[in-house]
């Protein structure tokens, strides 16, 4: 029996508005983002059973010519993965469920601050006045020179909160009515949701973006019976860098730890010796649950109760005049029927 150990990580992309050191001012917003980066959080940690051929529990079956031939007819029904399902019995045939995939679910702004880019230079004319003597004559010429200038930070950001409350002040005059025009409440709906999608880009600008988007991590741990009762460190992880297997020294241990029941324990006093009694025999496990349980500095995110085979004992059963059904998850007996 294999753990799948499924755990769900949250990354936020942080990302800095154009305008944030004029977001208390301007907006009276108190924590906008003020430098670009990436933070994670651990979301959820599932944890399930997978079973899989034991390379320590394989065994060679050889039918001896002596035998009659109606004790000579063995049927083996085995699972795609080599585990056998039944001895001289039917079993479904249907196919098992394919595994989960790993699912990524992103939730991105198409753009980032689009109306950023709006005009950032203005058209600036000064006026020039030449006089010019001739003889006793005096004359004043004008000379107009225009240019154009970087518009400063600071007018940039003013502009874009006066469009705030603009934007702010139209979508209220279109939810009261203040225009007196009877709108189709469709033609209402889709005003209003561009209007705050509009006022939001502009508020982005001061408060800066947060992209999410959430991972799957997979892992598969196979517990041994000799080391049961230690911890298994399956990942690290940090609010800084996520999931890591790498040495860091924000990074602390994800771990996996296994509580036996106990319940096979008493088993390994009654069970025959090898080649004791009738040769025809086929063995087969019987299964110890065990509380699985994951931990992440010292907080449990998931508990569960899992059957593993390893950590039960292994006892022969007959195969003579027998139809034996098996659960391919735990190996241990579904059903037998002696004839």
């Amino acid at each position: 029996t294999a753990i799948k150990v499924t755990v769900a990580v949250k990354e936020t992309e942080l990302v800095k508005g154009p305008y944030a050191e004029y977001a208390d001012e301007y907006l009276g917003l108190k924590n906008p983002v003020m430098a670009n980066g990436r933070e994670y959080d651990l979301l959820d940690i599932q944890v399930e059973g997978v079973s899989q051929p034991d390379p320590t529990q394989f065994y060679f079956v050889e039918v001896n010519e002596k035998t009659s031939k109606e004790d000579r007819n063995l049927i083996f029904s085995l699972a795609e993965n080599g585990v056998l399902k039944a001895v001289n019995a039917g079993v479904s045939t249907q196919n098992e469920p394919s595994t989960r995939t790993t699912e990524v679910k992103a939730y991105l702004t198409p753009s980032m601050f689009p109306y950023a880019t709006s005009p950032s230079q203005f058209q600036k004319t000064d006026t020039i006045i030449r006089i010019v003597t001739v003889d006793t004559s005096t004359v004043k010429k004008r000379y107009f020179k225009t240019s154009f200038d970087e518009k400063p930070s600071e007018q940039k950001a003013r502009e874009a909160a006066d469009m705030v409350a603009r934007l702010r002040e139209g979508l209220v005059n279109l939810l009261t009515g203040f225009q007196e025009i009877s709108y189709d409440p469709n033609t209402l709906k889709y005003m209003t949701e561009n209007v705050k999608n509009l006022r939001e880009e502009y508020v982005s600008m001061f408060k800066g973006l947060r992209l999410e988007k959430v991972q799957t991590y997979t892992f598969f741990v196979v517990p041994e019976d000799d080391k049961s009762s230690m911890a298994i460190t399956i990942c690290k992880f940090s609010k800084e860098s996520g999931i890591t297997e790498q040495a860091d020294a924000k990074a602390r241990d994800i771990t996996l730890t296994f509580k036996r029941d106990g319940s096979t324990t008493h088993l390994a006093g009654y069970v025959p010796k090898t080649g004791a009694g009738e040769s025809a025999v086929l063995y087969y496990r019987i299964p110890e649950a065990a509380q699985v349980m994951v931990k992440y500095q010292n907080q449990s995110y998931a508990s569960t109760s899992i059957p593993i085979s390893q950590f039960g004992v292994v006892v022969p059963m007959p195969l003579q005049r027998t139809r034996i059904e098996f659960n391919e998850h735990t190996g241990a007996i579904r059903n037998v029927m002696f004839e």
